[in-house]
């Protein structure tokens, strides 16, 4: 799943450094993870305005990676006058509200769909780069 966030706002940046659930990986690539829980991957592209790329791996269970999505998409729009792409859907959001989160849902669960039609119901708290690298098939 692909979703960017575009502001204007410097802080986009401030936020996600000091997220305590950040870990820096390099350069302005950015991991959002918890103890095995969920993790998202995250890159700060260096234009004018800010892009925040975040990249979600399908086989991360759903309850806490989209719980820990909206916790982060939640500051970020309180905090940065930004907006929402859903890369999937196309659609396009500038709050965090009860629509925003159906739709992520929704579009969560028909690529998940996809993601388990071709490599089968897995369950593992990893980026999509580890995936890739354990080659699983359904």
């Amino acid at each position: 799943m692909n979703l960017l966030f575009i502001s204007q706002n410097m802080d986009v940046e401030e936020i996600i450094k000091n997220n305590q659930n950040m870990v820096h990986a390099k350069g302005k690539e950015y991991i959002y993870t918890e103890e095995h829980k969920y993790w998202i991957d995250l890159q700060i592209k260096e234009t004018n305005p800010k892009i925040l790329s975040f990249r979600i791996t399908l086989c991360n269970s759903k309850t806490e990676v989209l719980s820990s999505l909206f916790k982060l998409l939640a500051c970020l729009f309180e905090n940065t006058q930004g907006v929402l792409i859903d890369l999937k859907t196309k659609k396009q959001f500038d709050k965090m509200n009860d629509i925003t989160i159906k739709s992520i849902e929704n579009s969560y669960d028909i690529q998940k769909k996809v993601f388990i039609s071709l490599y089968g119901d897995i369950t593992d708290a990893i980026g999509s780069e580890k995936l890739s690298k354990r080659r699983y098939t359904k």
